[in-house]
């Protein structure tokens, strides 16, 4: 993986995990930095073009389609986010950073919902776990994927 790549996941995800912490909500700006970032790196050559529309449509099918069983629990700026982090990553990183993500969220949760201290409409950041999971899954090796 691209060390600039890298740095523009930190970048935007940080930044996305930074207003989401505190407000609950990811900004359409920050996105749309990022996809014009990605795209203009898939058409520089830092990424591959095939990567970035596999990983944007695998994570437009996967997102769209929890925010849609969920009935809005996942917002829109997680979505938005996770398609930006697939078109970086590839379909295989994602899908492996999606997961781990979803596992840290429920591993930080769990102490509350079984003391019965989470709220059953709670909103809960999801900016952060997605950034920090693309960044480990970044640095598997290309011949394991």
């Amino acid at each position: 993986m691209n060390t600039a790549m890298l740095f523009l996941i930190l970048l935007v995800g940080g930044w996305a995990s930074w207003v989401d912490i505190r407000e609950l909500r990811i900004p359409d700006t920050v996105i749309v930095l990022g996809l014009s970032t990605s795209l203009t790196a898939t058409f520089v050559g830092l990424l591959s073009p095939s990567s970035f529309l596999a990983g944007t449509l695998t994570a437009s099918v996967q997102m769209l389609s929890i925010r849609l069983i969920t009935r809005n629990k996942l917002g829109l700026g997680d979505v938005k986010l996770g398609i930006f982090l697939a078109g970086i990553l590839g379909p295989l990183r994602w899908i492996i950073a999606a997961v781990a993500a979803s596992m840290m969220m429920l591993f930080f949760l769990m102490p509350r919902i079984i003391s019965g201290n989470a709220e059953k409409q709670e909103l809960v950041p999801l900016a952060p776990a997605l950034t920090a999971c693309s960044l480990l899954c970044a640095y598997i090796p290309e011949n394991l994927m």
